[in-house]
């Protein structure tokens, strides 16, 4: 095997060792809708720790979860927090992360909100890679999430897992066809010969073969987190490495991407934007390219040392934070961030967000509010409504519908007016004249 690649190993390098703090775990039967119009069960896990005041902050782990192993180890629950995610994640799960998962992942914000052991006002969102996408679409699709942390998560699917990945695929295949026959069955060969080896298997781990009408539609720029970006009504925080060669950071911005790949990148493979071909123009914009410019900060900061632990800055009168962690060029044997870089951390930042006094960090605009209002009536294109005859099940119209009215409820006694809740309401509903039944139960 090539020495460099067993640097690889880095991508499963979760950060520095902590001690483990004492904590209870309870598991949570989450039953919910899935895109086949059935109904199905996971488990929600949930680590408290020990003394901690009740009702307490929780941390959600979005997509991947956590390990009933390993959560104690968590900076979370250091901090006084509770720990919470999925417990039965797989690979497999990454073929469902934009429907199955997303309903499920619904279910658990929904769910936790109603523990009695959970601040509900205190819910924060966190999620890496994969996780940190699922992060951003959940914080587009709920009110009154008190903070977002995303750490590498990919902003423009079509880009990172059609456009990037065919790149990928095209300089692996033509690697491929230089080997004799007998080495291509050869585990130990191909790591050796294929540019990208492990950048090809993490990234077949999201292939389907019968894609659902929901993760088409995901892959349109509108409903990507960048084109979704409006709808974020909560503080969010965005962390990013320059040497990311799974997410790149041109989805990012543009900025701070290095004009040349790390020497180990296979040639003519490129991580920029306007490289590739995409069906919608948008798709070319980069993220902070969308934003306006008062409402988002960025800083580039350097990479902290191997071993090293810094807290992602962030500036306090803006509710939306992009940090570029610089730590050089991407390099064919890197995951999300170099293989001499150590860890950022987002707890200063969560902590600052849950001092906010009477949900002024809390924000709805238009586009949210319309949003949410389709999703209450079933005509959200991502989260389309299933019935059924169980009780207890996430993801039925019923369920949605007081989950989004109670959202829009909590955030007009804490945030505002009711009756300028309303008449926003009324104008969309107005103009969107399918919103009428639910502008009704809001009233």
């Amino acid at each position: 095997m090539k020495p460099e690649y067993l640097k690889m190993m880095k991508m499963l390098d979760v950060g520095p060792t902590r001690a483990e703090t004492p904590h209870r775990l309870k598991r949570i039967p989450i039953r919910f809708m899935g895109k086949d119009g059935l109904v199905h069960e996971k488990t929600l896990g949930l680590a408290i720790p020990e003394g901690a005041l009740l009702p307490c902050p929780v941390i959600f782990i979005a997509h991947y979860g956590i390990d009933a192993k390993t959560v104690g180890k968590h900076e979370g629950l250091a901090h006084g927090f509770a720990v919470a995610g999925n417990l039965e994640n797989v690979p497999s799960d990454n073929t469902i992360l934009f429907d199955d998962d997303l309903y499920f992942n619904s279910a658990c914000i929904d769910a936790l909100r109603l523990r009695p052991e959970i601040d509900p006002a205190k819910v924060v969102v966190m999620g890496g890679s994969a996780g940190g996408y699922q992060t951003l679409m959940l914080t587009a699709l709920h009110l009154g999430i008190a903070a977002s942390v995303d750490f590498s998560g990919f902003v423009n699917p079509y880009f990172t897992l059609i456009s990037y990945v065919s790149a990928i695929t095209a300089a692996n295949l033509d690697a491929l066809q230089t080997m004799p026959e007998h080495e291509k069955k050869d585990l130990q060969k191909l790591m050796e010969h294929l540019p990208m080896p492990l950048h090809m298997a993490v990234f077949l781990t999201f292939s389907a073969e019968n894609p659902s009408e929901g993760r088409k539609t995901c892959m349109q720029f509108s409903w990507s987190p960048a084109g979704l970006a409006a709808c974020y009504s909560n503080p969010v925080i965005l962390v990013h490495n320059t040497a990311d060669s799974l997410v790149p950071i041109d989805q990012i911005t543009r900025e701070f991407t290095y004009t040349e790949n790390g020497a180990s990148m296979p040639a003519g493979l490129s991580l920029r934007l306007s490289d590739y071909e995409f069906p919608e123009e948008e798709s070319k914009r980069a993220f902070a390219e969308i934003l306006p410019e008062n409402v988002y900060s960025m800083i580039k900061i350097p990479a902290p040392e191997k071993g090293e632990e810094v807290q992602a800055p962030f500036d306090p009168d803006k509710n939306l934070q992009i940090v570029i962690v610089d730590d050089g060029r991407p390099e064919a044997w890197n995951g999300h961030s170099a293989v001499t870089a150590g860890t950022v951390s987002a707890m200063d930042f969560i902590e600052n967000a849950l001092r906010d006094e009477h949900g002024k960090r809390q924000t709805l605009s238009d586009e949210k509010l319309l949003l949410l209002l389709q999703k209450a009536a079933g005509l959200c294109p991502i989260f389309p409504l299933f019935p059924s005859e169980e009780e207890g099940v996430y993801g039925t119209p019923e369920q949605v519908r007081a989950s989004v009215l109670s959202e829009l409820g909590a955030y007009a006694e804490q945030c505002g007016s009711r009756e300028m809740l309303l008449e926003k309401a009324r104008d969309l509903a107005f103009r969107h004249q399918e919103l009428e039944a639910v502008l009704d139960d809001l009233t």
